[in-house]
């Protein structure tokens, strides 16, 4: 390889999701292989995280990214923004529930099912 990777290596194939990926191998085994060094530069990526932020903030309103307008004076505060920060800690907490145990994704499996932590989606019927 020719380089120490604990220091950081860019990705040399960038993409729209991570233009300027970086990544850094901490825990390098001398032996590793060239092959196994590029199979694990190249899974190394945020994109699922990203994913999951975009998707909470498009669904919830209240985690939206801040809108300027012409007329706020450069404010970015909205009406559908929240006053307390502990309600968006209590939003966030139900998302995260409903996304790993309810929503199913394009295979028709949550996230819970992929790990192997159900059986089976959660439906919202049960909680009522």
């Amino acid at each position: 390889m020719g380089w120490p990777l604990n220091l950081g290596a860019r990705f040399p194939f960038s993409r729209k999701s991570e233009p300027n990926k970086v990544v850094k191998v901490p825990t390098w085994r001398p032996g590793r292989d060239a092959m196994s060094a590029a199979r694990l530069i190249r899974r190394a990526t945020l994109r699922s995280v990203g994913s999951y932020f975009h998707k909470f903030r498009s669904n919830v309103r209240f985690a939206s990214r801040p809108s300027i307008s012409s007329g706020n004076v450069g404010r970015t505060w909205d009406k559908q923004y929240l006053y307390k920060p502990e309600v968006m800690a209590k939003m966030v907490q139900i998302y995260r529930f409903y996304h790993n145990w309810c929503d199913p994704g394009d295979d028709k499996k949550t996230p819970a099912m992929r790990i192997g932590l159900a059986r089976g989606r959660v439906y919202e019927r049960d909680f009522m």
